[in-house]
């Protein structure tokens, strides 16, 4: 493998590791489905990272405005994954629906709605999660740096040659 693929390849793969770190220190991870979905495909001399769309929302926040299809049920399916505690509602005439579904449900409709409305904590705060963007400005950093040195190198070794 061609030297500049390599510094490539591990510099990209030291990006998903330390964005995937920097995830569980900041509490960014619940299902562990956006960590999950970091990869790095290197082709030559051209690599990428690539990652599910949340990343963006998960550093910046999430403005008010439309929400995704069925946003109340990824809402609910949030709250049930990070193991928020609901308080049930009893119901006041006989229903299919257990008092422990129905403050699930209540809670996420008001969560869903906040956000639809408001925006997230952190967008209306904001605020930045630094998930990614430090991380990817230190490494490109010290790839470019050992590129140089890679570089100087062969240069040099051109120079003895002739």
């Amino acid at each position: 493998m061609n030297e500049v693929t390599e510094i490539l390849a591990l510099h990209l793969e030291n990006v998903k590791s330390k964005v995937q770190e920097r995830m569980i220190a900041e509490k960014r991870t619940t299902s562990g489905r956006s960590s999950a979905s970091l990869s790095v495909d290197v082709n030559g001399h051209v690599g990428t990272l690539y990652g599910s769309s949340s990343f963006l929302v998960m550093e910046r926040g999430r403005g008010p405005g439309k929400v995704p299809y069925r946003f109340f049920d990824i809402i609910r399916q949030w709250i049930k994954d990070k193991g928020i505690s609901v308080t049930p509602i009893p119901s006041k005439r006989l229903s299919a629906i257990s008092p422990e579904e129905r403050g699930l449900n209540s809670l996420a409709g008001a969560i869903a709605y906040t956000i639809m409305k408001k925006g997230t904590r952190l967008h209306r705060d904001g605020g930045l999660d630094d998930i990614y963007s430090s991380v990817i400005k230190e490494e490109l950093e010290l790839m470019s740096k050992e590129l140089v040195i890679n570089s100087l190198s062969k240069i040099s070794t051109i120079n003895n040659t002739l």
